[in-house]
């Protein structure tokens, strides 16, 4: 008798400039510079607790381009992991495409699925019972090619009639907290 396929564990990816940090008029190209949004580490540790692997998807073009070092970028992403887990969370990866915006050898830059499909390889993950959050028409997009269970679009000033994202949102929530309360309760329900 054969044993059953295993099924992958579900996951929630998060976008980072938007969701994790306030998004800035000015690239942030250092720590300090570096806001985090009030909740994410509760909101990760709740994600946890919901039975969600997390993991971190961003677009970090700017290194590519020669804006931020990748010494920087690497400094940023501790701080924003660090962040995460500062109240109990967990994060399992953080995956960031520091290539230039267009390179034709890129298949990570969202609206490209590869970061998911990488964290679901490197890890078991099931993208079928996955979440990715996003602040973007393109975090929602890279969630839909990589055939995502949900989307959610944090959009704190509740400007969705104008942000054309929305047509790609499952949900739409004001904050990485409220993100993480509709996952968990979504979630569970289809358990």
């Amino acid at each position: 008798m054969t044993a059953p396929p295993s099924i992958g564990r579900p996951a929630a990816f998060l976008d980072r400039d938007g969701v994790l940090n306030a998004r800035r008029l000015m690239l942030v190209r250092r720590p300090s510079q570096v806001r985090i949004l009030p909740g994410v580490g509760a909101a990760v540790r709740q994600l946890n607790e919901a039975g969600l692997e997390v993991c971190l998807a961003t677009n970090q073009e700017w290194v590519g381009m020669g804006y931020l070092t990748l010494d920087d970028h690497e400094a940023i992403m501790a701080k924003l992991v660090a962040a995460c887990e500062a109240d109990g969370g967990r994060i399992l990866a953080a995956y960031a495409c520091t290539h230039a915006r267009g390179d034709p050898d890129c298949d990570d830059n969202k609206p490209k699925p590869g970061m998911l499909q990488r964290g679901a390889r490197e890890h078991g993950l099931d993208l079928s019972r996955s979440y990715m959050v996003g602040d973007n028409a393109k975090d929602l997009m890279a969630g839909r090619n990589a055939n995502v269970h949900a989307t959610v679009l944090v959009d704190p000033r509740w400007r969705t009639r104008l942000q054309a994202a929305a047509r790609y949102a499952d949900h739409v929530c004001h904050n990485i907290a409220e993100a993480a309360t509709w996952i968990d309760h979504d979630f569970n329900r289809a358990q």
